[in-house]
């Protein structure tokens, strides 16, 4: 059978890893906390602030899913996501999703046709402050083509009938690839594919 998936060599290699201080950072900013626990004892803990973040599992006209591939270079992988960013000042996450949607898919969702499914969630609550809005948007149309990215973004847009979403996530952690959690969450939330998939 046919991959509905291939995954494109690494486009980067990683060739010196440093911490870099908080200054030099653009994205992220390390944080030291002190705490002190009922007893009075007193903990360091390391943490990292990042602007919250919104995805978006689109569902076109066609009724297929859009999703995106893209290296990511702090896991040296491809990795299989929902359109997603981060939400700027003065922005709804709902703006956000709309937004990252027409940049990297070049496809339009109406406010109208998108769903939050559950609340914000911390992206990694044991490290980091970024919490994360998930939504569900149907009848997305093309309008455009995706805008020139940065040249540190490396995505392609996958579209994929509902019914191979499960095979193709399949596929990429077959070849080396991972699944972005949320994609995971939104595609069981929907009912795309169950826990015993796997």
């Amino acid at each position: 059978m046919q991959r509905l998936i291939t995954l494109p060599e690494a486009p980067v290699t990683i060739i010196f890893d440093e911490s870099l201080a908080t200054a030099e950072a653009c994205f992220v900013q390390a944080r030291k906390l002190t705490v002190r626990d009922e007893s009075g004892a007193l903990s360091i803990y390391e943490s990292v602030r990042r602007k919250d973040s919104a995805c978006i599992l689109p569902i076109t006209v066609r009724n297929t899913v859009l999703l995106i591939l893209q290296y990511r270079i702090p896991v040296a992988a491809w990795v299989l996501e929902c359109p997603a960013g981060q939400v700027e000042a003065g922005e709804l996450p709902i703006d956000t999703v709309q937004k990252e949607l027409m940049e990297e898919t070049g496809y339009l969702v109406q406010r109208e046709n998108i769903v939050q499914i559950g609340g914000k969630f911390p992206a990694s609550a044991g490290g980091m402050t970024e919490m994360s809005s998930l939504f569900y948007g149907k009848d997305c149309i093309q309008t455009s083509t995706p805008l020139q990215l940065s040249q540190d973004e490396r995505l392609m847009t996958v579209e994929i009938a509902q019914m191979d979403v499960q095979r193709a996530m399949k596929e990429v952690m077959e070849q080396g690839g991972y699944i972005d959690p949320r994609l995971d969450i939104a595609v069981r939330a929907l009912g795309l594919i169950t826990f015993s998939h796997w």
